[in-house]
């Protein structure tokens, strides 16, 4: 709820829905260096869907629970990054023409059209629910339901 209400005053009524997407694209690409320089070996950072158990390692050494990593503000830098790591994973990986999207009276942060849960950040946070490989179930599932809609 913090980052929600956070993520609103961010984006401020003065900007379009595009605006605020382009700029918050922009800055993450900027910054995802100096994320990687922070984060570990650059080599584990290449969009790949196996770099997620690399996500889902570092997530757990960053904080020790799904609150801290939430919450904390000393983490909302490498939450951000690390959103946007998973969301590129999504986008990158899909054939279809999967991208970013942001509709403030909808959700208050940009999200990838079509996951089953649109909030990066929160699908992040259940890294914590099991031992390994949910980053990678979540991106099976998203798989297998739009396969399941084309097949229709």
């Amino acid at each position: 709820q913090k980052r929600r209400e956070q993520a609103k005053r961010r984006a401020g009524r003065r900007k379009s829905d595009e605006e605020v997407l382009a700029r918050w694209l922009a800055k993450r690409e900027e910054v995802f260096p100096r994320w990687v320089q922070r984060s570990g070996a650059p080599t584990h950072w290449d969009f790949s869907v196996e770099s997620l158990d690399a996500l889902e390692a570092l997530i757990r050494q960053v904080a020790a629970g799904p609150e801290e990593l939430l919450e904390d503000k000393a983490n909302a830098d490498f939450l951000d990054g690390a959103a946007w790591y998973f969301g590129e994973v999504l986008r990158r990986s899909d054939t279809d023409d999967t991208r970013w999207e942001y509709q403030r009276d909808y959700h208050p942060e940009p999200y990838v059209a079509g996951s089953p849960t649109t909030e990066a950040a929160e699908r992040l946070a259940t890294v914590y629910t099991r031992d390994g490989g949910i980053l990678r179930r979540h991106y099976e599932l998203r798989r297998r339901l739009k396969e399941e809609r084309g097949a229709r």
